[in-house]
């Protein structure tokens, strides 16, 4: 998984104008979002996908990744 720090940013001021119950969703949690009737994103408060990076990381094996062959 990628650091917080490396994910691209963007504003969600405009959005939140657009749809403000949109924004108040995903301050309660998970938020998914269709597209053409298929899960296409997932919308995570900062501190949730914090704990989801730290659990990813911790189930990794050491060292960079081997393939034999």
């Amino acid at each position: 998984m990628t650091p917080l720090e490396a994910v691209p940013r963007a504003d969600f001021a405009v959005m939140e104008e657009a749809q403000p119950k949109l924004l108040d969703a995903a301050l309660r949690g998970p938020l998914v979002l269709t597209r053409h009737g298929r899960d296409a994103f997932v919308i995570l408060p900062v501190d949730q996908y914090a704990a989801l990076l730290a659990a990813a990381q911790a189930r990794l094996p050491p060292g960079p990744p081997v393939i034999e062959g």
